[in-house]
């Protein structure tokens, strides 16, 4: 179907082609957010898992005589880490989504200009005001 042919029906309704082409672009965000969101759920699960099989080992190689004082410090050591390997993760597939909406984001705007350009009347930009 050519993206410049106007189809007017007979009771008069415009072109309803552009908002269906919105609906799918929306829905194709909505889509990648929920697919980011599984994704880096099963990071932060493998993630937390790791640290807490590193922190039971590294008590359990202390011995008990060396938890109280020792252990604490390990303790705070591995969240730590874990803690930062969540950050990186998170910053990971933020990147990530921020990258599959770019072009979603473009699409939606050639829309606009598609209709723009078709229209053929100038139309009126705004400036900020200073």
């Amino acid at each position: 179907m050519d993206d410049d042919y106007e189809y007017r029906d007979p009771f008069g309704a415009p072109n309803r082609l552009p908002f269906l082409k919105m609906a799918c672009i929306l829905g194709g965000a909505y889509l990648e957010c929920g697919v980011t969101g599984v994704r880096f759920g099963i990071a932060a699960t493998k993630t937390v898992v790791r640290g807490n099989v590193r922190l039971i080992d590294a008590l359990q190689s202390t011995g008990s005589e060396a938890i109280p004082e020792d252990g604490l410090r390990l303790a705070v050591d591995e969240a730590r880490s874990c803690l930062r390997d969540l950050r990186d993760a998170a910053s990971h597939e933020f990147r990530r989504l921020q990258s599959r909406l770019l072009p979603l984001q473009e699409a939606a705007r050639d829309l606009v200009t598609k209709a723009d350009s078709s229209e053929g009347t100038p139309r009126r930009r705004w400036k900020a005001k200073t």
